[in-house]
C-alpha cells in the first residue's frame, strides 16, 4: 500500500505567495517508522527542496485499512492476514495506553519479553485490561479463530462472505474494547496519543538532519529562502476504521463503502 503525499513546502509556498505550484503528488510506500522525506525537483533548477511527512495513524489502523483495501480488490486471504495482524496491533496500543504512568524503559523491557508471541501478548492483554477495567475484554470468536488459523496456517482461501464477517468483527473488537478504555483511562489515551506524536516529530527531525539532500541546504524560491525546514509535517491520513469509531457496523455498511483514493493507493 502506498500514500499518495502532496510536498508540503510546496503548498506552504502556495499559502504564503498566492502562486500556483503543485505536482500530483508523490507515491510513497508506507514505511515501518511512519516517517516518509519527500524529494521535490518542483521549480527548476536551484529550487530543488526537501521534506518529511509523518504519518500520526496508529498502526493498527494502518493496517486494518491494509486490509480493506485488500478486501475492496478481492484478495481475500490477504485481507484477512492484515485484519488479523491489525487486532494484533491493537492489543498492544491497548497494553500501552494502559500501562501509561509507569517507568517507559521498564515498560519497553518488559514489552520485549513478549513481542515476538502473539498469545503472550493476548495473555498480558486479557489481564490487564481485567484488572484495569473489571471485566472481560471483546475477543475473536472461536469460529473466527479457527478461520483465522486455517488462512494463515493452512493457505485456505476464505470467500467474500468469511472476510466481510471477519472485517466486522475486527472492527467490533476494536470499538467495544476502546470505547471501555475511554471511559475510565480517556486522559491516558490522550496523553499516550500525544506523546506517539512527538516522538514521531522527534525521529523525524533526526531523519532530515542526516538526509545528504536535505544537508545540502537548497532553496525553493529567492523570495523564500528556507534552505531548511527543521518543522516535520504531521498528517493523519482518514481510514475506513476512523468513520465508523463508536458505531455498529452491519456487513451492508462494509461492502457498500467507497474507499477514498485521495491518500492511499
Amino acid at each position: 500500500m502506498e500514500l499518495l503525499i502532496e510536498c508540503p513546502v510546496c503548498r506552504l509556498y502556495q499559502v504564503w505567495s498566492g502562486a500556483k505550484r503543485f505536482t500530483g503528488g508523490f507515491h510513497i510506500p508506507i514505511n515501518n517508522k511512519q516517517t516518509h522525506i519527500i524529494d521535490c525537483y518542483e521549480g527548476g533548477k536551484g529550487k530543488f527542496h526537501c521534506s518529511i511527512q509523518c504519518i500520526s495513524n496508529q498502526k493498527f489502523e494502518l493496517l486494518f485499512e491494509s486490509g480493506f483495501r485488500a478486501y475492496q480488490d478481492k484478495y481475500y486471504r490477504e485481507a484477512i492476514s492484515s485484519f488479523t495482524t491489525s487486532i494484533e496491533r491493537f492489543y498492544e496500543y491497548c497494553i500501552r495506553v494502559l500501562l501509561q504512568g509507569n517507568d517507559g524503559k521498564k515498560t519497553e523491557r518488559i514489552w520485549k519479553e513478549i513481542s515476538r508471541q502473539s498469545e503472550r501478548q493476548l495473555g498480558a492483554f486479557i489481564i490487564l485490561y481485567f484488572d484495569k477495567i473489571k471485566s472481560k475484554p471483546k475477543l475473536l470468536e472461536q469460529k473466527m479463530v479457527e478461520l483465522r488459523n486455517k488462512v494463515v496456517h493452512k493457505g485456505y482461501y476464505p470467500t467474500k462472505d468469511e472476510t466481510l464477517n471477519f472485517c466486522k468483527s475486527t472492527i467490533e473488537i476494536i470499538n467495544q474494547n476502546i470505547s471501555e478504555i475511554k471511559k475510565i483511562y480517556n486522559d491516558e489515551l490522550i496523553e499516550f496519543n500525544k506523546s506517539y506524536v512527538e516522538n514521531l516529530r522527534i525521529q523525524a527531525i533526526e531523519e532530515l538532519k542526516n538526509h545528504n539532500y536535505y544537508n545540502e541546504g537548497v532553496v525553493v524560491e529567492e523570495e523564500y529562502q528556507y534552505k531548511k525546514v527543521f518543522r516535520p509535517f504531521v498528517k493523519n491520513i482518514p481510514t475506513f476504521l476512523n468513520k465508523v469509531y463508536d458505531k455498529e457496523v452491519n456487513i451492508e455498511d462494509i461492502e457498500s463503502y467507497i474507499i477514498d483514493k485521495s491518500n492511499f493507493f
